[in-house]
């Protein structure tokens, strides 16, 4: 009874840390996108106010790094989530989960294919992996060590996709 109750912990545990944690949508358009950023130790430079940032920027405020996904000037005002995006003066930041990738699933969500590519290479059309319309995806495990951005575009504008990053 005891290895049970353990068990359904561990299990409810992980639930909840995926529902804390869920899924993120992207829309991927005609111009290539990241869907997944860069992960593992790399030195961002610190939020500082009044720097105009621009989509694509990677910076680090409080030990936490965040991806640029609608750029401005920043103002004064501190970061404070932890998971998914969030605006704060006009400026989009979408927080990078720290260290290695454990997982990441991208799924088309859309009548459109979308491809990808990986690395700091943008996406084109037609070309690198391809993901059908309509439910097709691309799985990510542990044993690919792939820490690098995926980025992914499509032929056009308003697709969506859906992003899990662990």
């Amino acid at each position: 009874m005891k290895k049970l109750f353990i068990l359904v912990s561990v299990v409810m545990a992980i639930t909840v840390a995926v529902i804390l944690a869920g899924p993120e949508n992207v829309t991927v358009g005609t111009n290539s996108v990241i869907l997944l950023p860069r992960r593992g130790e790399y030195q961002y430079s610190s939020i500082a106010t009044g720097v105009t940032y621009v989509v694509g920027q990677y910076v680090e405020y409080n030990g936490r790094d965040y991806l640029i996904t609608s750029g401005g000037s920043w103002t004064n005002t501190a970061p404070t989530h932890i998971s998914g995006s969030a605006s704060y003066d006009g400026v989009t930041l979408r927080y990078v989960n720290p260290g290695d990738r454990k997982y990441a699933i991208i799924t088309t969500d859309c009548s459109t294919n979308i491809y990808c590519s990986i690395g700091d290479k943008d996406a084109e059309v037609n070309k690198g992996i391809r993901l059908n319309a309509d439910g097709s995806s691309l799985v990510i495990g542990v044993e690919d060590k792939i820490n690098d951005e995926v980025r992914g575009i499509a032929a056009t504008a308003g697709n969506n996709v859906t992003v899990t990053d662990r």
